[in-house]
């Protein structure tokens, strides 16, 4: 996203606070108030003058060149650098989620360089390349003892350019000449563990993958999946703008963080209005090299007691950065603020996000996760009361109520205690009371005196052969929505 000629790279925000808005226009007007040929290091200087976190030193204002600028920030700003024109269309294409490239994931197993998915479309692709194919020559150049970015290096190059791809599956090896092409980058992988656990991995956060991660919850969800773990374990960060939204859909929408300046303004950050948060049982892995945007939404679904942190303390980055385009092409990068959690958690001065469960190794952390979530209980977000018989469908789960639901003076009825019960709430009964509770909302039902009291208010209750029946509309009460369907006789509840 451009803004007066600025990216927004790794930790940052996408306009956040007022004084960075105002000070940028400031040094936008300054700037196209001279002649175009206006030089790189005044650009730089005036950039990092309005809004740089750290106050400038004698020897970064003295600099003649925007590298011995840069050079000399680094003492302060361990974060800053300078791009060459090259570099910074490189680093662009990185934060959009775009490359040029074949089109596939990798990553080493065994000393080799295994294809972890292909992307549909592409040139890897459209010519059969598959999930477990190994690269093992790029134009004649030998894989073997290469990183996986190593070996993306290699099939990177220009625009529709050809490259010599090598794979080897079942012990034969094929050579296919490939174009070089414009690639979405898939910055996620995912599949189902067990019966209903699904597994999302998100590798960076660029423009892309808030849509990734939604598409692919979706997709599991429709496979059967009602928990997830969600692998942040070497993710450096990148936009936190998409951090924001991911933060929406797997906690709760709101305040996500808050932004400090170095005169100690401060902003919050919330998730696109449009996000809409999904509530499952959630076990996220870490270790010491998730970072930054990784951070900010480990820190959020921690904060939010969305769900569990398993592994180790992560990196420590809570600085946000900010990328800026110079008038010959090239880039510098700066820290611009610090970012609290919505729990005020200060990610730098802790020096990373605690694991709610301490492991190190990384096969034990998986293992946890599964372990955890199968013991965990899956909280419905619908359920269907159907009028005139005994059946609900909690998340289109069938399930039997100990009596018929029925309408008396215009108020559909169900059998609370086992309505609530399917709904997720704890229930229990004493002296003629049962007492009911969801984690956030308590209401009790009074037998004796035909009540249930609950969300600040109170409701007849009727009793039928030893059952409560509570009237339905009662849960508007207590935050959930509730529609009726005339044309079915269904009371449909939702949970907010």
């Amino acid at each position: 996203m451009n803004i007066n000629n600025k990216k927004l790279f790794s930790c940052f925000l996408i306009i956040v606070i007022l004084v960075l808005t105002f000070s940028s226009i400031a040094v936008a007007a300054e700037i196209d108030s001279t002649t175009s040929s206006v030089s790189d290091e005044t650009a730089a200087l005036l950039y990092l003058q309005y809004n740089s976190y750290y106050d400038l030193s004698d020897e970064v204002t003295a600099a003649k060149t925007v590298p011995d600028m840069i050079a000399a920030l680094q003492k302060q700003d361990i974060w800053a650098s300078y791009m060459t024109p090259e570099q910074f269309d490189q680093v662009n294409l990185i934060v959009s989620g775009d490359i040029i490239g074949i089109g596939v994931q990798m990553e080493v197993q065994s000393g080799k360089v295994v294809i972890l998915n292909t992307i549909a479309g592409t040139s890897a692709a459209k010519a059969g390349f598959q999930k477990g194919d190994v690269i093992v020559k790029v134009d004649g150049t030998s894989t073997e003892g290469m990183t996986a970015a190593e070996v993306k290096q290699l099939l990177t190059g220009e625009l529709w350019s050809l490259v010599d791809v090598t794979i080897e599956r079942n012990g034969y090896q094929v050579t296919k000449t490939l174009s070089r092409v414009l690639v979405e980058t898939q910055s996620v992988a995912c599949w189902m563990l067990e019966d209903d656990i699904g597994y999302l991995r998100i590798y960076q956060f660029t423009d892309h993958t808030y849509n990734q991660v939604y598409n692919e919850i979706t997709a599991m969800q429709k496979k059967g999946m009602k928990k997830l773990v969600l692998d942040l374990r070497d993710c450096p960060g990148g936009v936190v703008d998409t951090a924001v939204d991911i933060c929406g859909l797997l906690a709760k929408t709101g305040p996500e963080a808050f932004v400090v300046t170095k005169n100690g303004y401060r902003s919050f950050y919330v998730s696109d209005k449009d996000v809409k948060s999904i509530n499952i049982p959630l076990a996220v892995l870490i270790n010491g090299s998730t970072a930054s945007a990784a951070e900010f939404l480990s820190a959020d679904i921690q904060d939010e007691g969305a769900g569990v942190l398993i592994g180790e303390q992560t990196y420590g980055k809570g600085f946000i950065q900010t990328m800026v385009e110079l008038p010959s092409g090239a880039g510098i990068k700066f820290t611009i603020a610090k970012y609290i959690s919505r729990g005020y958690q200060d990610i730098d001065e802790s020096g990373g996000v605690m694991p709610d469960i301490y492991l190190t190794d990384s096969d034990a952390q998986l293992a946890k996760a599964i372990s955890y979530l199968e013991d965990t209980k899956v909280t419905p977000q619908r359920i269907s009361v159907f009028i005139d018989k005994a059946n609900v469908a909690a998340d289109g789960v069938w399930n039997t109520l100990p009596g018929i639901s029925f309408i008396k003076s215009g108020k559909s009825y169900a059998a609370a205690a086992s309505l609530l019960t399917d709904f997720g709430w704890d229930v229990s009964y004493n002296d003629g009371c049962i007492y009911c509770y969801d984690g956030k909302n308590r209401l009790v039902i009074d037998t004796a005196a035909k009540k249930v009291i609950g969300g600040g208010t109170t409701a007849d209750i009727i009793i039928k052969n030893g059952i409560a029946y509570m009237p339905l509309a009662f849960f508007k009460e207590l935050g959930y929505t509730v529609n009726w369907d005339g044309v079915g006789r269904v009371v449909r509840i939702y949970r907010n």
